[in-house]
C-alpha cells in the first residue's frame, strides 16, 4: 500500500473518529460546566422590581436586531470599518462552508445508513469532487452538483480574505479603534489597541493563523493543479483539526452565541439601553 492510499483510507478515517470524539467530549464538558455554574453561582442580575414607572421596553424581534446588529454597526463599524468588513467576510465564508458540509452530510445520510469511517469521511469531506453517490450521474443531487464547487470556492475566498485582514491590521498596529467615534474622544487622543495579549488573545491569534493557512491551502487546491489525493488530504486534515480544537478555543463562541439571548431579553424589558 503506497503512503497516499494509507493516509486516505486508514489514517484520515482514524483521525476523523478521534476528532469527532474530542469534539463531543469537549462540547459536553463545556455545557456541563455551564450548567454547574448556573446552578451554583449567584445571578449577576436579579429580576427588575415592580415600580409605578415601568421601563419602556420593545419587541423581542427589535431587541434581537439592536443587540446583534445595531450594537456592532454603531461602534465597531465606525471605529474600525476595515476589521469590521474582515469579520463579516470571514463569517460569511465560514457559515457558507459549514452549511454546505451539513447539506452534503445530510444528503449522504438520507441515502445511506452510517458506514465505516473509511467510506463516510471521503464522501462527506470529498463532496467537492462531485462523488457519484451524491452529485454524480447516479446521485440524487446531480442537478446541483455543478454549482456547489463555485459556491464553496467563493466561501473559501471570502473566509481567506476576511481572516487575513486582522493580521494585516495587527502588523500595521491598527487592530483597535482607528477612527474616533466622537469629537470628545478625538480631542482626548484616546486610542484602543484592541484585544490584550493574554492567554485568550494569543489563542485567538494561533487559531486564526491555523484557519488562515487552512483556508488558503484549501483555496489553492481549487485554483492550482494539485492532485486530487493531495487536495483531499489537505482538505480533511485541516478540517478535522479545527473540529477537534473547536470546544477548547475561542471558536466555541460560535455555539455560545445563544447566551446573547439574555441581553436580548433585558433589552426587550427595557433594563438595558
Amino acid at each position: 500500500m503506497d503512503p497516499t492510499t494509507f493516509v486516505t483510507t486508514k489514517a484520515l478515517p482514524a483521525y476523523a473518529i478521534f476528532a469527532c470524539c474530542v469534539f463531543v467530549l469537549g462540547v459536553g464538558y463545556k455545557l456541563a460546566f455551564l450548567v454547574y455554574c448556573l446552578r451554583t453561582m449567584p445571578r449577576g442580575m436579579t429580576p427588575r422590581p415592580k415600580t409605578p414607572y415601568p421601563a419602556e421596553g420593545t419587541s423581542l424581534l427589535r431587541a434581537l436586531w439592536e443587540v446583534t446588529v445595531v450594537s456592532q454597526w454603531r461602534f465597531w463599524a465606525k471605529a474600525n470599518p476595515i476589521t469590521f468588513v474582515g469579520h463579516i467576510l470571514y463569517h460569511v465564508g465560514f457559515y457558507a462552508a459549514v452549511g454546505m458540509y451539513t447539506f452534503a452530510t445530510g444528503v449522504y445520510l438520507s441515502r445511506n445508513s452510517f458506514e465505516s469511517p473509511s467510506k463516510t469521511v471521503p464522501l462527506v469531506f470529498g463532496w467537492f469532487e462531485h462523488t457519484q453517490d451524491i452529485f454524480g450521474e447516479s446521485g440524487r443531487l446531480v442537478s446541483v452538483g455543478g454549482m456547489m464547487t463555485p459556491l464553496f470556492v467563493a466561501a473559501l475566498f471570502s473566509a481567506t480574505i476576511g481572516m487575513a485582514i486582522p493580521f494585516v491590521m495587527s502588523a500595521l498596529k491598527k487592530r483597535g479603534m482607528i477612527i474616533p467615534l466622537d469629537n470628545v474622544v478625538k480631542a482626548a487622543g484616546i486610542r484602543v489597541d484592541g484585544l490584550p495579549r493574554n492567554r485568550v488573545g494569543w489563542s485567538r491569534k494561533a487559531i486564526g493563523l491555523i484557519v488562515l493557512v487552512m483556508d488558503g491551502a484549501m483555496l489553492l487546491t481549487f485554483l492550482s493543479p494539485v492532485p486530487r489525493d493531495y487536495a483531499y488530504i489537505i482538505h480533511v486534515s485541516f478540517g478535522l483539526t479545527i473540529v477537534s480544537l473547536f470546544p477548547f478555543t475561542f471558536l466555541f463562541h460560535e455555539i455560545a452565541r445563544w447566551r446573547a439571548w439574555g441581553a436580548v431579553k433585558r433589552r426587550a424589558e427595557g433594563r438595558i439601553a
